[in-house]
């Protein structure tokens, strides 16, 4: 390979990987270090079997027949999938909105499915409350499918804020946590207080994307109480 295509392919893949991130729910600190915003589209599952599917297709056929243009040809297709797929997640984030249960979100995230790529899990934050839904353009294009009852981010709460700044892996994941939400389980002379992220919530994700904390309180017959 030349010098100068393996540099190009270097540069191509450095460009396109902050934009592949931005296509799912991870979101990106797009603008760092001059920006400590996050930015996401919901346009794609974190591993789309879809877009595996094109590009794979499209180099094969490219290989096979020692013509370029069905790479070429998955590439375009490859685009429009996520532009279409964006265009789905912004009819999601506005669907809490126009539809019951007219909500006001101030962070709101839509994840597609990765087989049923059209439908979205609404995860929205309003008012220290947490609150999920189903999006599906097929069944309704302006409201959600259904949602559940709020449930309380409990972030505010003292014994939660005491742990937010106890610990160092606590400090780091509230800093990347972009919904962040606080489960307490208080002891005798002890307070368990576990950090999650609304935006994953199966059994599967949530035992990954946590951070325990324990702090001891006061109480009849504990150390200092």
């Amino acid at each position: 390979m030349r010098f100068g295509w393996l540099l190009a392919l270097c540069w191509i893949g450095a460009l396109t990987h902050p934009l592949l991130d931005l296509q799912n729910v991870y979101a990106i600190q797009l603008l760092s270090p001059a920006s400590a915003r996050w930015f996401h589209t919901d346009g794609l599952f974190i591993i789309s079997p879809w877009l595996l599917a094109m590009l794979g297709l499209g180099i094969w056929r490219a290989r096979r027949t020692g013509n370029g243009r069905p790479a070429i040809l998955a590439l375009a297709g490859t685009a429009l999938f996520i532009g279409g797929n964006i265009a789905i997640s912004a009819l999601a984030w506005a669907a809490p909105t126009r539809d019951a249960p007219y909500a006001t979100p101030d962070r709101i995230f839509a994840a597609p499915e990765p087989l049923l790529f059209w439908r979205r899990d609404v995860v929205w934050r309003q008012d220290g409350f947490i609150v999920q839904g189903r999006y599906d353009p097929l069944r309704r294009l302006e409201g959600l499918v259904d949602f559940g009852a709020p449930m309380a981010d409990r972030m505010q709460e003292p014994i939660v804020r005491r742990a937010a700044q106890a610990t160092a892996p606590a400090r780091k994941f509230l800093a990347w946590s972009q919904m962040p939400v606080a489960r307490v389980e208080q002891g005798r002379c002890r307070a368990v207080v576990t950090f999650g992220d609304a935006r994953f919530t199966g059994p599967a994700m949530s035992r990954n994307f946590n951070t325990v904390v324990t702090l001891p309180v006061d109480g009849a017959g504990c150390g200092g109480g």
